[in-house]
């Protein structure tokens, strides 16, 4: 049986474990982005999205979720469909879809 200390003990190293996971995600998100082999396309992982009953829908890009006119990174959404999401670095627009 765990005491309250014990349990909250628990949720910090939690949230030290979240926060040191986030920090090495944007460092290496940092590094792709300096390295030569990077393109607008391989910045952005598209994982899924959501429609809502209202007619938003949300983009779940990167693991966060993400609506028309937001950004990740330099990268731009521009439009989201039932299937896909158009994107747009500088003048450059390219499309992903959903697997």
């Amino acid at each position: 049986m765990l005491s309250p200390n014990d349990m909250l003990r628990l949720r910090e190293d939690e949230n030290l474990k979240q926060t040191a996971t986030k920090r090495l995600e944007n460092e290496r998100r940092r590094k792709d982005v300096r390295s030569k082999s990077w393109t607008p396309e391989s910045s952005v992982e598209l994982q899924g999205i959501v429609s809502s009953p209202e007619g938003g829908s949300k983009a779940i890009v990167n693991n966060e979720v993400v609506g028309v006119g937001q950004r990740i990174g330099q990268v731009k959404v521009i439009k989201i469909s039932a299937s896909s999401v158009t994107f747009q670095y500088k003048t450059q627009k390219f499309i992903k879809s959903v697997k």
